[in-house]
């Protein structure tokens, strides 16, 4: 199924952050652990310091071409280091204009995709798309995770964006590229967006479903 947003692609910004940028609150510790126990299990809580996601999205908002918006759709793949700060009053109130924000989560890397197309239906003219990726976590992970925050700003000009959604990972999903972006396990949210030359592909499996996202967009 294919989709073309009614707003184009204006910039991307990423930054990864190899050094956490502040302490874990030890009441963090004491929430997780108290959660964990209630599951047989114990939380994963040695590191003391971490980079949540606020601090992340502060960092890319010095970056930004522009900082006022109609929506800003927030995606991730894993929780936040600490749930007693929400994400979503941060951004809200760190932006001028008061926009209207949301998350989308429990998709794997297949969120980010989600929020493109949440923020072209519900913005009019500019919205942005924050995607974070999280190492600092409660429980062990499979592949190793780092720290990363992606974002993209959309406009009524710039790169037109197509976005495809199929059934399942077993199409092919060149959609006559130049470049195809794959998921990258450490940075799943993140890590698929970048400026090539050329027709750019990126796509990434919504775990569960296995339905396979797409978004394609030309550089000149």
């Amino acid at each position: 199924m294919r989709h073309t947003p009614r707003l184009r692609l204006n910039a991307i910004v990423r930054k990864r952050f190899p050094e956490p940028l502040g302490a874990v609150s030890p009441r963090v510790h004491g929430y997780l652990g108290d959660l964990a126990a209630a599951h047989g299990r114990a939380a994963d809580t040695g590191d003391e310091r971490g980079t949540g996601y606020p601090a992340m999205a502060e960092a890319l908002f010095d970056a930004l071409p522009e900082r006022e918006f109609e929506v800003v759709v927030l995606a991730a793949a894993v929780p936040d280091l600490d749930p007693s700060y929400s994400l979503s009053t941060y951004v809200q109130a760190a932006l001028p204009g008061d926009p209207f924000v949301f998350a989308i989560t429990e998709q794997g890397p297949a969120a980010t995709f989600t929020a493109l197309r949440c923020a072209s239906a519900y913005a009019r003219e500019r919205a942005l798309v924050l995607a974070f990726d999280q190492s600092r976590l409660p429980y062990r992970c499979a592949e190793p995770l780092g720290d990363a925050a992606l974002a993209l700003v959309l406009g009524t000009t710039g790169t037109p964006l197509e976005l495809w959604r199929f059934p399942s990972a077993g199409t092919d999903p060149a959609l006559g590229a130049d470049t195809v972006l794959c998921a990258d396990p450490a940075f799943p949210c993140t890590g698929l967006w970048s400026r090539s030359r050329g027709r750019v592909a990126s796509h990434a499996i919504e775990p569960g479903s296995g339905a396979l996202s797409c978004c394609v967009w030309s550089e000149p």
